[in-house]
């Protein structure tokens, strides 16, 4: 996440997070979560992601992303890399989730930086 998102930014993101937890729980996935209330997520690389679930009947995990349109950026891309990175060659997913509207954006900015994103959720 940038260092300073403004205040509906910042709401929109713990929005997407909450969303986020809850898809990945209607799933039967552990949840870790940068969230009041759940576990702080493991550092990957010594970045936090937003998420980090576990399914144990299938012993595979997700580590999820979330951003807003605004923090498609540098700081973005520094931290996609290393969660795709992380995810490739274990029974492993990296996922990005923003808001609907820029969803194309999202993809396109992957592209660009030429970095794996196994799914894209737009929220």
């Amino acid at each position: 996440m940038p260092l300073h998102r403004d205040i509906r930014s910042q709401t929109l993101h713990e929005r997407l997070v909450r969303k986020s937890i809850k898809f990945l729980e209607k799933l039967w996935y552990s949840v870790e979560a940068d969230y009041p209330e759940y576990r702080i997520p493991r550092r990957i690389d010594g970045i936090k992601p937003d998420l980090y679930a576990e399914a144990w009947w299938k012993k595979k995990t997700i580590v999820v992303e979330v951003e807003t349109c605004d923090s498609l950026d540098n700081h973005a891309k520094a931290e996609w890399k290393a969660f795709s990175k992380y995810t490739k060659g274990r029974d492993s997913e990296f996922w990005v989730v923003v808001p609907d509207e820029c969803l194309e954006e999202a993809k396109k900015k992957a592209k660009e930086w030429k970095i794996r994103v196994d799914k894209f959720l737009g929220l």
